[in-house]
């Protein structure tokens, strides 16, 4: 429909229209919520119904552990090499010369 320009001065119909399609996409989109409300307005205190979840330390699945673990111990070993390269050059310096772009 080009060049058709609507104008709705009704803002009851207009919010009625709003809401109804913000309420479309909040069923297709919410379905893995448990919960999902198309409003128009969100003030701060709109979300105090909502109480709040502090994070609480979980014990890791032991899969998860272990690989944990194993990658820190290879990052324990790379850090031995590391030091080890270090005292490999001893006292010798790396001397970069500027470069003039």
């Amino acid at each position: 429909m080009h060049g058709v320009v609507v104008h709705l001065e009704d803002v009851d119909i207009l919010e009625k229209l709003a809401v109804e399609k913000l309420a479309r996409a909040a069923k297709k989109h919410g379905k893995d919520w448990k919960w999902s409300e198309a409003v128009l307005d969100f003030d701060d205190s709109d979300g105090l119904k909502f109480g709040r979840v502090y994070p609480e330390p979980q014990d890791l699945d032991p899969q998860i552990a272990s690989e944990r673990e194993t990658v820190q111990k290879r990052l324990d070993e790379l850090e031995i090499l590391d030091d080890r390269d270090v005292r490999k050059l001893g006292t010798a310096a790396i001397t970069l010369e500027p470069v003039n772009w």
